[in-house]
């Protein structure tokens, strides 16, 4: 009987294993290919997943498809891609470098967020937030349950052991009691190997996850909403950020960018004016005088928020240029933050995943004119139905990242 709760045991936490490691993968995949633009319990630029993800009536391949190429399903007429409609079809973006598997695995991640942990965004003090385990008590429960079924059938196993030998004529089999089955040797070993196995996996988590700062959320000198300028007013990201697309870094905009509208903007969208004149304070503006005439405090010292180890090599130009790559890719969807937090960790095996997963734009994109001349030609005629990822073009290559 202890042999049949060690196997429980044993597969139970391997169930759980696998069925985290698909949710750690399905939320990987859901940051890099969805939620630019959807949201797991709340509608966005598309419709909430967790709501359009349901009543597809057993219809696996006809979900993969609506998730691939939301368009064509809607122009197929299948009526559950129609009853998610709402949204402009053209909008949704083409993923067919999408296997089954990863579908699947971004499929569990919708269904069972804690499965992949949740992000603990940092105090107003700015300290770093990391990704930390969430506890799972449907998973608790479920063990739980798992050491009552075989209690149970230990005791029966006990009862119908004393029956035969009833019958027999033997010595009845001395009944344990529920402390001696839980403590013998077989259940505490197997205990133990899981206790180290559980200490194991977090030392490696805690380690992995040093020096990352998803969730970050620093206070800023001046409380400038991103929501307000690049969400409810459209300012393209460029404008404050100019070098994004022609240098290394994305640049913090001058105090001169933003008196560029705020020499005639002097009031925020509810009558408030005391960050604004943190930055005629810096510029030494007279909103009175509309005039220069005052000694400036000097620039905003703002506090930065992405940072990489000095032995990492990244181009904002790179990616923003050459790669025709949105700045909600990395830093999420920008435009919805009052106050901005670090959208994803940054991590090499994130950066790995993206460069395995993002389509090469070769149409419409002069760098690769006389590099890819062979590419751009066929794809552009139409002669090649097929796509080229950034890991096949050497974006994995070490060299590539690293000094």
């Amino acid at each position: 009987m202890n042999r049949v709760v060690s196997i429980i045991i044993i597969l139970f936490f391997s169930w759980s294993a696998i069925a985290q490691d698909m949710a750690i993968e399905g939320k990987k995949l859901f940051q890099q290919n969805c939620s630019s633009c959807h949201k797991i319990d709340a509608p966005l630029i598309g419709p909430q997943l967790d709501e359009a993800l349901d009543n597809w009536d057993g219809d696996t391949q006809a979900m993969y498809q609506w998730v691939r190429n939301w368009s064509e399903s809607v122009a197929a007429g299948h009526p559950r891609a129609l009853e998610v409609q709402d949204y402009d079809p053209s909008a949704m973006t083409l993923f067919p470098q999408l296997s089954d598997e990863d579908i699947d695995a971004i499929f569990a991640y919708v269904d069972n967020p804690a499965a992949a942990g949740e992000t603990v965004s940092a105090d107003t003090e700015g300290v770093s937030g990391t990704d930390t385990p969430k506890v799972n008590w449907f998973l608790v429960g479920l063990l739980l349950l798992f050491i009552v079924i075989a209690l149970i059938l230990s005791q029966v196993s006990d009862n119908l052991e004393n029956l035969v030998a009833q019958r027999e004529g033997k010595q009845p089999v001395r009944t344990k009691t529920l402390s001696q089955k839980l403590i013998n040797k077989q259940v505490l070993s197997i205990l133990a190997l899981v206790a180290v196995g559980v200490i194991g996996f977090v030392a490696y988590k805690n380690a992995a996850m040093l020096g990352r700062t998803k969730g970050y959320q620093p206070t800023q000198p001046v409380a400038f909403s991103h929501k307000l300028h690049a969400g409810t007013l459209e300012i393209d990201c460029q404008y404050c950020h100019t070098s994004a697309a022609v240098s290394k870094m994305a640049s913090i905009p001058a105090t001169n960018v933003c008196m560029n509208c705020h020499k005639g903007v002097q009031e925020g969208p509810n009558g408030d004016t005391g960050e604004i004149a943190k930055i005629y304070a810096s510029a030494g503006f007279n909103p009175e005088t509309l005039q220069y005439d005052k000694e400036p405090e000097g620039p905003i010292e703002w506090v930065r928020m992405h940072n990489l180890p000095d032995h990492v090599f990244f181009s904002h130009a790179q990616h923003v240029t050459v790669g025709k790559i949105e700045c909600q890719t990395c830093h999420g969807p920008i435009e919805e933050m009052d106050v901005v937090e670090q959208n994803s960790d940054l991590s090499m095996g994130w950066c790995i995943d993206c460069h395995r997963e993002t389509k090469v734009q070769f149409t419409q994109n002069a760098y690769y004119e006389e590099l890819f001349e062979e590419y751009h030609d066929k794809i552009a005629a139409g002669d090649k139905d097929f796509f080229v990822t950034v890991e096949k073009i050497g974006g994995t290559e070490c060299q590539k990242c690293h000094y």
